[in-house]
């Protein structure tokens, strides 16, 4: 795994992010909620294997369609 941590909201794709949520059985809104509430957040980490978002506790997210 090439790991790379992102300290903000630049690049993420909102409209995939809902997706990704439940895929990893966690809640999720629409995407237009998780950008706000992201964004006006104190503290995010994002990490990325390689350029794909990932969750530490389940390994890699699979590409949602």
């Amino acid at each position: 795994m090439e790991l790379t941590f992102q300290t903000n909201c630049t690049g993420i794709d909102w409209q995939q992010f809902p997706a990704i949520l439940k895929a990893v059985g966690l809640s999720y809104h629409d995407a237009e909620i998780h950008l706000k509430t992201y964004s006006i957040s104190a503290s995010i980490v994002f990490v990325f294997d390689v350029d794909q978002l990932i969750d530490l506790q389940n390994d890699v997210i699979k590409e949602t369609e």
